[in-house]
């Protein structure tokens, strides 16, 4: 969360130094930084081992919603451009279902921080307004702990990282929503679509992959602003 914090205050700091160096630049440029949560489908699908022959059984849950932080700068009043990052967690249980002795099973712990890049075209009209949002996910980090249990051996505890199996998948996402804003301060509540795609299935003839949660994320977001150098 430290280094989250410190390259969000150096994109803040580097945007500030360009609109303070060039006048011209500077009269249009509205930097900002805020934070966000959201409410929804807030865990993005990746794929977890299987079996060829006889596939474990596996329950996920999610949290209810995200939190995170988001920060960017304004061309004119209309267009905006910013960084968005994301976190939940997530709880995954898994039961062997091999005819052998050995039964296994397994729970896993862990969350995911997602990036994303987005641009918003806002209709000014007052102090409310209505905006339209839309860009991609280049890239996520999955991470968590597997403590998986086996009959007569005892609990093994392993790292979990899906996405060093399958690859790093992409996501688009588009949203609707409003701005409420008054001087230094904007309260944006959005309704989001997220559409993921890149992840791998059946990769291999032996052993199968199972993919965990949907690939569609249907999210209410609301996001809180905050100008430095104030909004013009």
């Amino acid at each position: 969360m430290f280094r989250l914090m410190k390259s969000f205050c150096q994109y803040l700091i580097v945007l500030i130094l360009l609109s303070c160096a060039s006048p011209v630049f500077g009269q249009n440029l509205n930097v900002f930084l805020g934070v966000n949560g959201s409410l929804g489908e807030s865990n993005s699908v990746f794929v977890v081992p299987s079996s060829h022959y006889f596939p474990p059984s596996y329950s996920a849950a999610g949290s209810l919603g995200t939190y995170g932080a988001t920060a960017g700068f304004f061309l004119s009043d209309r267009l905006d451009f910013h960084l968005e990052v994301e976190r939940s967690r997530f709880r995954i249980d898994s039961q062997s279902n091999s005819i052998l002795p050995q039964k296994s099973s397994s729970v896993t712990r862990g969350s995911i921080t997602e990036y994303l890049l987005l641009v918003a075209y806002t209709v000014p009209s007052g102090r409310v307004s209505l905006f339209v949002e839309g860009g991609i996910t280049p890239a996520r980090d999955v991470r968590g702990q597997m403590t998986t249990t086996i009959a007569g051996q005892g609990r093994i505890t392993t790292a979990f990282n899906p996405d060093t199996i399958s690859g790093s998948p992409i996501a688009l996402n588009g949203s609707l929503g409003l701005e409420i804003r008054k001087n230094w301060i904007s309260v944006r509540p959005e309704l989001r679509l997220t559409f993921w795609s890149g992840y791998q299935s059946g990769i291999s003839n032996i052993i199968d992959y199972s993919t965990v949660f949907s690939s569609v994320q249907e999210r209410f977001v609301v996001a809180v602003r905050f100008y430095p150098l104030g909004r013009h």
